[in-house]
């Protein structure tokens, strides 16, 4: 008997392990183990089914910390962030993006680029795609997500305006996985 092995981040099967002596068998054709293995799975055998990992745990972080990410990821600015608060308003390019989707229609990335929106380019991109795939607010969710903004002290992975800004920017679940992982620090590379 056999049981798949996968990669904790990525889910793909790396290995094989070999139940009867709990070997750990390489993905190799020229590996006598695998060659067996392989004969194994010819012969109608079906190895175990791989352990699913436990889902990450993600700490709860300080708007601070949240925004310190969304900084390194070069989606806002101290400047942005320090206006906003001032103006108690989302802060560019939040606003703008959030705005651009309560107007409607489908502007282009080319569009974001310029006035009034003057989105940084991956982020007009990612904006672009997303209200062309359909994002539209009113403006009772612009005023809700401004507010929760405005007023959160700490935020969680599995709070909804986390899952609305993905939405809107563009980020991917690993990308913005690793923003709380790391508590705001690193989200490069």
């Amino acid at each position: 008997m056999y049981k798949l092995i996968k990669n904790r981040n990525f889910g793909e099967i790396i290995s094989i392990q070999r139940l009867s002596d709990n070997a750990f068998i390489p993905l190799d054709g020229c590996n006598a183990d695998y060659q067996e293995y392989l004969l194994w799975v010819a012969a109608g055998n079906t190895p175990e089914a791989a352990d699913l990992p436990p889902p990450p745990e993600f700490p709860i972080l300080t708007s601070g910390e949240f925004q310190q990410g969304l900084v390194n990821m070069g989606i806002l600015t101290y400047s942005g962030i320090l206006a906003a608060v001032k103006q108690a308003e989302l802060p560019y390019p939040l606003k703008q993006i959030v705005d651009a989707a309560v107007a409607g229609g489908t502007p282009t990335a080319a569009q974001l680029l310029a006035a009034p929106y003057n989105l940084p380019a991956p982020v007009a991109t990612g904006v672009a795609q997303a209200i062309a795939g359909g994002l539209t607010l009113t403006a009772g969710e612009r005023d809700k997500i401004t507010f929760t903004w405005v007023t959160m002290v700490q935020v969680g992975r599995d709070y909804p305006i986390i899952g609305q800004l993905q939405l809107v920017l563009g980020i991917p679940d690993a990308v913005m996985d690793k923003l709380f992982l790391t508590r705001g620090e690193s989200t490069n590379g």
